[in-house]
């Protein structure tokens, strides 16, 4: 690939705009997309956001000391 052929020169860029030029540096954004990038990053943020935050609490488990148990029933 030209990535390689670019990189391998020392102390040199790239012809022409390195994000837009015929021999850009950056690759194509679809191939993130196939590889499922996108998912996995969102995933990641949201682990890391629950690390942060409590776990979500219902209404059931906050008042569950208040439950008697009937013995007549």
């Amino acid at each position: 690939m030209k990535l390689s052929l670019v990189l391998l020169r020392r102390n040199r860029m790239p012809n022409g705009h390195i994000f837009r030029g015929k021999d850009r540096l950056a690759e194509s954004d679809g191939h993130a997309r196939e590889l499922g990038k996108p998912e996995i990053r969102k995933q990641e943020v949201l682990d890391k956001s629950r690390m942060l935050f409590k776990n979500d609490v219902t209404l059931y488990e906050r008042l569950k000391h208040l439950r008697v148990k009937e013995s007549w029933d």
